[in-house]
């Protein structure tokens, strides 16, 4: 996980993940926030679908299909590039999914956004 992350978590609250993920909530901005770890064996659409179903209360099976919005393949493996680097790398990739702005950003965090006025 990137160095930065506990800087970020500061101002934000844990939320409880039903299979133990860390999500994080920012009362500020009414944002969730999580970190992929590039040395886990997880993909990111993994915990990227349990911080929406956290989000909005719900379960993962209920989600229609990330792939209906983003292909779940080329994020897993950008997001395994990005974190294969060696030299600091930067970018981004936002899309809508289930009424939810996300960013995935270079540095691994996931920053959901459940309001339904979200400018992209």
């Amino acid at each position: 996980m990137p160095d930065i992350t506990s800087r970020k978590t500061d101002r934000l609250v844990v939320i409880d993940t039903d299979i133990g993920h860390s999500l994080y909530y920012d009362p500020g901005r009414g944002t969730y926030h999580s970190w992929y770890d590039s040395e886990a064996y997880e993909p990111i659409t993994t915990r990227l679908l349990v911080g929406v179903a956290t989000a909005l209360e719900t379960e993962i099976a209920d989600l229609e299909a990330l792939g209906d919005h983003i292909n779940p393949d080329a994020l897993n493996a950008l997001c395994t590039h990005w974190g294969a680097e060696s030299r600091t790398v930067s970018g981004s990739v936002s899309f809508r999914y289930e009424r939810c702005q996300i960013t995935v950003d270079a540095d691994g965090e996931i920053i959901i956004d459940p309001r339904d006025e979200v400018p992209l």
